[in-house]
């Protein structure tokens, strides 16, 4: 914590006093928390939990399911069954994760990141509107990182297949890497 903040007091951290903390529409707002806790309350409902005895590769047992919902009621008053209805309305408004109407979505994702499970890691339908590229071996969004030189081989294959669908998508010349693509599309 002092490294991230560059102070050395300490922060009392416990239950209550986050329940307290969000449940403030000033406080809360720092850093997008409780909009974020707003879309995961209202819409889609994605809490990340590992429970006992699963494969899950967190610490199993620490974060039930229980204290999202109670995070909801506490901060803006909403109960578990409307937290589950919305979650249904928002699957069925669009389609699951077939992504019914939708088109040019690409969904790169790690194969040990807990939100994968919110996006398309199988790609059933070969769609080359919906494409799917899993990267083994990688967590959250590794890829989207500036490139270093201690990168391996599948932070570049991630990199080439989003360039490669992007650049066909736009309609630019396969060629066209490294190119400064805001002067192209001009």
């Amino acid at each position: 914590m002092a490294r991230e903040t560059g102070s050395e007091e300490c922060t009392t951290l416990n239950w209550n006093g986050t329940l307290d903390y969000i449940a403030d529409p000033v406080r809360g707002m720092v850093g997008g928390l409780r909009s974020w806790m707003w879309q995961t309350c209202t819409e889609f409902g994605f809490y990340q939990t590992c429970k006992q005895g699963t494969n899950c590769p967190y610490g199993k047992g620490f974060h039930p399911l229980e204290h999202d919902f109670e995070r909801c009621s506490k901060a803006f008053g909403i109960q578990k069954e409307e937290v589950q209805e919305s979650v249904r309305q928002t699957l069925e408004y669009y389609g699951d994760k077939k992504l019914k109407g939708g088109s040019r979505i690409l969904s790169v994702n790690g194969d040990v990141d807990p939100w994968s499970t919110l996006a398309r890691t199988n790609d059933t339908t070969h769609d080359p509107l919906l494409p799917v590229y899993n990267v083994v071996g990688a967590s959250h969004h590794f890829w989207t990182n500036p490139v270093k030189e201690t990168d391996g081989p599948s932070e570049q294959k991630a990199r080439d297949f989003i360039h490669q669908t992007m650049t066909e998508w736009l309609g630019l010349p396969q060629h066209s890497a490294g190119i400064d693509i805001d002067s192209t599309l001009q």
